[in-house]
């Protein structure tokens, strides 16, 4: 009789876990999301972006810090680290319609025409890592790429 309680416990320990994880599983999951980088520099000046947050939640902008990978992420991801990115700001910002991006401002003008960029946010819940392979143009009045 002792093995057959045994039994009962454990099939009752089973069925609590699994309905546990159904019921977890089914909870909806919204995590912060980088969308798009807009470029809004060339080539001989300081590089200027934003980069969209697409999807959040009010908790995670809440404590939403941004900045650019360290130069080793860059050498372990493959990547070069160019001299542009030294220095560089990320700072949260919502824009006039109050949608929430991150602006990148560098201080060294940048003198390729490609640059990649690894982008780190954390917020108190979480952590995402979103990697830009970035296309400068020659300076021109009227440009704007999106990467």
């Amino acid at each position: 009789m002792g093995q057959t309680n045994q039994v009962r416990v454990s099939n009752f320990k089973v069925k609590a876990i699994s309905a546990l994880m159904v019921s977890v599983w089914g909870l909806p999951t919204v995590a912060l999301e980088l969308g798009r980088l807009q470029l809004q520099s060339a080539i001989g000046e300081p590089l200027r972006a934003e980069v969209e947050i697409t999807q959040f939640t009010p908790d995670e902008l809440r404590g939403l810090q941004a900045q650019l990978a360290s130069p080793a992420s860059f050498r372990q991801a493959g990547m070069e680290y160019n001299a542009a990115l030294i220095g560089m700001v990320a700072k949260i910002e919502n824009r006039h319609d109050g949608r929430p991006v991150i602006v990148l401002s560098g201080r060294n003008p940048v003198q390729d025409s490609f640059i990649d960029l690894i982008l780190e946010a954390q917020w108190s819940a979480g952590r995402t890592v979103k990697n830009y392979a970035m296309l400068l143009n020659s300076a021109s009045p009227d440009r704007k790429s999106v990467v």
